[in-house]
């Protein structure tokens, strides 16, 4: 069988570091070893690129796979990375297949250059197949799944594959400082139709592992001695009920006793989810708000009740969950006023962490795809701004004003965030919690 190198390459920003992986290549490598082969990885978000180590490895690779991201993993592309890479395996040593999957493949459908065969689609259910075919010299067959219908195939990821750095958070910026953590998928996609999110570019339809399989998942986690969860749903509690009914089992089982559990959300929920994700040791949860002006959201195609919200917020607060917000500024019809309107908005709910970003037209969203072709050539995203023709608010100035906001409500929350701390502790552990 084959010798196959995963490549995740270096994005092209170094921005502020968070914990994360690719878990697509988590999967791929499953596959590819339940096939018989023979799979290593190279992640270049976590390590130092060498070339001359990876020349090395080139000498005895079989297939190279390289994922073209791009901006949720990171907070920024690797593209540039991704194109140099690819090129250089290619031409340093031909005899190596090369395939080219990810985000960026799926939002411009393409062949990449320098690649055996580039995947335009999801690369799990077809991956064993493309290997074979380019081993044997023989012609890729022309029809390709493109989505998975059934998330349940699926192989739990190889985390095996993870070093101990990366499991605990470090990072080239970063040393080591969490205990052992990880990333978990229970389902990909969303139905929702807010016109800034690019996901839609990539994920066009909504599907879900079944309770059984995410149960499962979570035990095989617990056995490993994982303790910190990230949760990469585009949006868990989109299915309210099956969201509900795998907190109830993971809550009744126990499976996530002792675990610290983060996860993205919508603000369609209730109460009764909020008091189950508690009891399921859920810590974290991230809210996407985006304004409290009306006009503003039926121009993101948003509607939310905000005295619900709030309510949740609250009750959220007093079970010891913690809440992120997420705003943006900057639509066509922002002013003093709207932005005002959203700011005040955030002064009266407890959320304990509020991220304020620029509104940005990014390639897969609607957005993006309203605009002149004049305007996006060359661009795989720009942010609004009078620059660009798409708000009344300079770029500088519009970043200006959400530091100044993040700054002033990190101060007003300064007290009431270290009284929750004392009490329910830090929303995920550090490596000095360990036993």
């Amino acid at each position: 069988m084959a010798d196959i190198l995963l490549i995740y390459p270096q994005p092209e920003e170094t921005k502020d570091a968070r914990f994360g992986f690719s878990l697509r290549l988590l999967y791929l490598s499953a596959i590819l070893k339940a096939a018989g082969h023979s799979v290593r990885l190279n992640d270049y978000s976590v390590e130092a690129f060498d070339m001359t180590a990876l020349a090395e490895q080139l000498v005895r690779t079989d297939v190279a796979v390289i994922e073209f991201d791009s901006f949720p993993l990171k907070r920024a592309q690797n593209l540039g990375s991704a194109e140099a890479l690819t090129a250089f395996v290619k031409q340093s040593h031909p005899q190596v297949k090369v395939i080219a999957f990810g985000y960026d493949c799926a939002l411009f459908p393409r062949k990449v250059e320098s690649a055996d065969f580039t995947f335009t689609g999801e690369p799990e259910a077809a991956i064993t197949t493309v290997v074979a075919a380019l081993l044997a010299g023989s012609a890729v067959p022309d029809t390709l799944p493109s989505l998975l219908d059934n998330l349940d195939c699926l192989p739990f990821p190889d985390r095996e594959m993870l070093s101990p750095f990366v499991e605990h958070g470090g990072s080239l910026r970063r040393q080591p400082h969490l205990a052992k953590s990880t990333l978990i998928q229970t389902s990909r996609g969303c139905r929702n139709r807010c016109r800034f999110c690019q996901r839609k570019g990539w994920d066009s339809a909504y599907r879900e592992h079944s309770v059984d399989y995410s149960a499962r998942e979570f035990a095989h986690l617990q056995e490993r001695g994982y303790v910190n969860v990230w949760v990469a749903d585009d949006n868990f509690g989109f299915h309210l009920p099956r969201a509900k009914a795998l907190l109830t089992r993971l809550a009744d089982a126990g499976m996530t006793r002792g675990m610290k559990i983060a996860l993205s959300s919508w603000v369609y929920i209730d109460e009764e989810f909020l008091r189950l994700a508690k009891a399921a040791s859920v810590s974290l949860i991230s809210f996407g708000i985006e304004t409290a002006c009306p006009e503003i959201q039926a121009f993101y195609d948003k509607k939310i009740d905000l005295e619900k919200t709030a309510s949740l917020l609250h009750t959220a607060d007093k079970l010891g969950i913690y809440t992120v917000g997420n705003f943006i500024i900057g639509a066509p019809m922002e002013t003093e006023g709207t932005m005002a309107q959203t700011f005040d908005y955030i002064r009266k709910v407890p959320l304990d962490q509020v991220n304020i970003k620029i509104l940005d037209y990014m390639a897969g969203s609607d957005l993006y795809a309203s605009l002149s072709p004049d305007v996006t050539a060359g661009r795989r995203h720009l942010f609004a701004s009078l620059e660009m023709g798409l708000n009344a608010f300079p770029l500088k100035d519009l970043k200006a004003r959400s530091n100044r906001f993040q700054q002033e409500i990190r101060a007003l929350n300064q007290s009431r965030l270290r009284q929750k701390i004392a009490r329910f502790g830090l929303p995920y552990e550090t490596a000095g919690t360990l036993t």
